[in-house]
C-alpha cells in the first residue's frame, strides 16, 4: 500500500508543551478536588470508618503528588522564560507548595490511622482546615498557571 503524504501543520514546541501541561494540570486539579470532596464527606460522618479514611487519605496523597509533579514540570519549564513579576509569583507559589507539603507531613504524623478513633472530632477539624488551605492553593495555581500556559500556547502558535 503506498504511503500518502498528509498535510501537516507546524506547531512550535512551546505551544505543544504549554497545551499538554495545561491539560495535565486541569486533570490533576479535578482529581485532587474530587479527593478533597471525598475526605470532606468522610469527615462529616459522626464516627470514623478507618478503612475508608485510610483509602481516602491515600487517594488524596496520590492526587496531591500527581499535581505536585505536574506543577514542578511547569515551573521548571517556565521559570527562566518569564519576566521578573511572573517569575516572582511562580517562586512564591513554589514556596507555598513546599509549606503545604510540610504541613501535610506533620498532619499525617500527628494523625496515624489508629489515632483517628481516639479523637475523631479533632482529626476532622484539623484535616478540614488543611483541606481549606489546599483548596486555596489550587485556586492560586489556577489563577497563575492557567493564564501563563494559555498565553504560552497562543504566543507560540
Amino acid at each position: 500500500m503506498p504511503i500518502v503524504a498528509t498535510r501537516r501543520i507546524f506547531v512550535p514546541e512551546s505551544a505543544h508543551v504549554a497545551r499538554t501541561l495545561l491539560g495535565e494540570l486541569r486533570h490533576a486539579h479535578c482529581t485532587l478536588i474530587e479527593a478533597i470532596a471525598e475526605m470532606d464527606r468522610l469527615t462529616r460522618e459522626p464516627a470514623p470508618d478507618a478503612p475508608a479514611c485510610a483509602t481516602g487519605r491515600w487517594r488524596l496523597g496520590q492526587a496531591s503528588l500527581e499535581r505536585r509533579l505536574i506543577v514542578a514540570r511547569i515551573c521548571d519549564y517556565f521559570i527562566h522564560r518569564l519576566d521578573d513579576g511572573r517569575r516572582g509569583a511562580l517562586k512564591e507559589l513554589m514556596v507555598d507548595d513546599q509549606a503545604l507539603l510540610r504541613e501535610r507531613s506533620s498532619l499525617l504524623a500527628r494523625w496515624p490511622t489508629n489515632a483517628l478513633e481516639k479523637d475523631w472530632a479533632g482529626f476532622c477539624e484539623e484535616s478540614r482546615a488543611f483541606r481549606g488551605k489546599k483548596r486555596a492553593h489550587i485556586a492560586m495555581e489556577q489563577k497563575l498557571l492557567y493564564p501563563m500556559l494559555q498565553d504560552a500556547a497562543k504566543a507560540a502558535a
